[in-house]
C-alpha cells in the first residue's frame, strides 16, 4: 500500500492552445481532492534519465485502451475540461 505522504505523479499530453496555467490548475484541484501532493508534467518537461524511466513505468489511464478510462472524466470534471489528455 502507498504511504499517505506519497505523492501522485501524472504525465500528461496537452491539446494545442493549452498552457502551463492549465497544468497548474489541474495540479491544485487534484491535490485538494486527493489530500496529497500531485505533480503534473508533460513528457517535454522531463529530462534524461528521468524521462526514459517515467515513460517505461507509465500506465495509460486516460487514452484509448487505458486501464482506467474513467480517469478522463474525473480529470475533466476537476479541471473544468482543460484540454489535457
Amino acid at each position: 500500500m502507498t504511504p499517505p505522504e506519497s505523492d501522485v505523479d501524472l504525465l500528461v499530453t496537452m491539446k494545442p492552445g493549452r498552457t502551463r496555467f492549465d497544468l497548474a490548475r489541474l495540479e491544485v484541484r487534484l491535490e485538494a481532492m486527493l489530500g496529497r501532493r500531485v505533480d503534473v508534467v508533460t513528457e517535454a518537461a522531463l529530462r534524461e534519465p528521468l524521462r526514459t524511466e517515467a515513460l517505461r513505468e507509465a500506465v495509460d489511464v486516460y487514452g484509448p485502451g487505458g486501464c482506467l478510462d474513467r480517469m478522463r472524466h474525473m480529470i475533466e470534471s476537476i479541471a473544468g475540461n482543460p484540454g489535457i489528455h
